[in-house]
């Protein structure tokens, strides 16, 4: 046996490699022990670059979110104390909806509804700001103040029946207020749920115009110009929810197991997908997921006071994990629509009491709607969707027609458009909203 053959086996009989490198040379040992070195110095490099890397993406952000000061006392929270004096929501919920009126079961239900109503008419007259949003877990209550809308409309529909339409306007701009200041302080979901109720108030409203008598239309085109004066700018939602979004990082963080909360409860995903999701939120630096975040919101802050048609290009969304997930239920751009098309729903309907006032004391309409100034409104609204400019409006013999350039900005005489999303604009959609038509 070679003596190659003979060390290398005493080198496995002795179970040392050193033994085997000595025999071949004795510079051996310290060239394995060099290499040796440098691959532990490179391992030990990499565990420490690794360790400081994870905990530098790990650092929690050091950042400040402002809290309002809340109204004392808050209409908000008479509000609520509203809702809980509810008897019997499934009976209100249920008599609402019928579409043939039962005046006995009308009654029973606003008889019932004595303290419900008294209390939502103190908070009216009160200041309302929505406790603000610091968490994923913070409660909301927008839901349950549809229960006071449908209230409210139920005894308007009770003083139509009566023939009491001075009172039944009261009622419905009563839904309206309640609409309105359900936004206030809220979130951007909190001002598409306010859009609703303003769409389930106005198309009351619609139904029982014709049968106003010029003082009547316009006390209340007086007062709907007074509440849309104070109504919350969007740029003011979209504030709020970039504060929100935010605090509810800073809470998140600062739950060990916040990237199994993602996966579970805000992605819900399972499975490989929820190996790879973990992957990039661990790998997701906590201060750069907070400063995109903001930057974000604070392009579209510069966005939403700018027309709506101007928005050619609204800001894209980070594409970290966590700002990839969160943001696709923020939604802006829909939600810009939305507050958008309730604005000149509002426009409409405003204009179009103050054009009823305006025809039962002359006896025709006007041949401008600068004839409404200063007696039936205090100024014309402004087309949202417009560039510039009031509402448009046609005199066509006896009767008119008023109406919104719609979404894509373009003046199509009053023609209206019949693919008119509720919360996006279609691609390619043109067409004008029509006062009466679209609701």
């Amino acid at each position: 046996m070679g003596g190659s053959a003979l060390h290398a086996v005493s080198a496995t009989r002795y179970g040392s490699v050193a033994y085997y490198l000595r025999a071949e040379s004795g510079m051996a040992p310290k060239r394995f022990i060099r290499r040796t070195a440098i691959m532990a110095g490179v391992l030990g490099g990499v565990f420490v670059f690794g360790f400081f890397y994870l905990g530098a993406l790990n650092v929690m952000p050091d950042l400040e979110i402002p809290r309002p000061e809340m109204p004392s006392p808050n209409a908000y929270d008479t509000m609520i104390e509203a809702v809980a004096a509810i008897p019997d929501s499934d009976k209100l919920r249920k008599v609402s909806r019928e579409e043939v009126l039962d005046p006995a079961a009308v009654r029973s239900v606003l008889e019932d509804n004595e303290d419900a109503l008294r209390i939502v008419r103190a908070g009216l007259r009160q200041q309302y700001r929505c406790p603000p949003a610091r968490s994923f877990s913070a409660p909301h209550h927008h839901f349950a103040i549809r229960s006071l809308v449908s209230l409210l409309l139920l005894e308007s529909k009770a003083k139509v029946h009566d023939g009491d339409m001075g009172g039944a306007m009261d009622a419905y701009l009563d839904a309206i207020h309640v609409a309105f200041d359900s936004q206030r302080g809220g979130l951007l979901f909190d001002q598409l749920y306010g859009d609703f109720l303003q769409r389930i108030a106005h198309n009351a409203v619609w139904d029982t115009i014709r049968d106003l008598d010029a003082e009547t239309a316009r006390q209340a085109a007086v007062r709907l110009e007074g509440l849309m004066e104070g109504r919350v700018p969007f740029h003011e939602l979209v504030q709020e929810e970039k504060w929100a979004t935010l605090a509810s990082y800073l809470d998140l963080f600062e739950d060990p197991d916040w990237h199994d909360f993602v996966i579970q409860d805000v992605a819900s995903v399972k499975g490989l997908e929820s190996v790879r999701l973990k992957a990039r939120l661990i790998l997701m630096s906590k201060r750069k997921a907070l400063r995109d975040c903001a930057e974000f919101f604070d392009e579209w802050l510069e966005a939403a006071k700018q027309p709506y048609t101007s928005r050619t290009n609204p800001p894209e969304p980070p594409t970290d994990a966590l700002n990839e997930l969160v943001l696709e239920f923020v939604r802006i751009e829909a939600r810009s629509f939305s507050f958008t098309h309730s604005e000149v729903q509002n426009g409409l309907l405003l204009t179009t009491l103050a054009l009823r006032a305006f025809r039962m004391d002359n006896g025709s309409y006007p041949d401008s709607l600068y004839d409404l100034v200063p007696r039936y409104l205090t100024k014309l609204p402004a087309d949202s969707f417009g560039i510039s400019g009031p509402l448009r409006y046609k005199l066509n013999g006896e009767e008119y027609v008023l109406y919104s350039v719609g979404p894509d900005g373009v003046d199509d005489g009053g023609r209206p458009t019949g693919r008119l999303g509720r919360m996006v604009v279609v691609e390619g959609e043109t067409g004008d909203i029509v006062a009466g038509i679209h609701k």
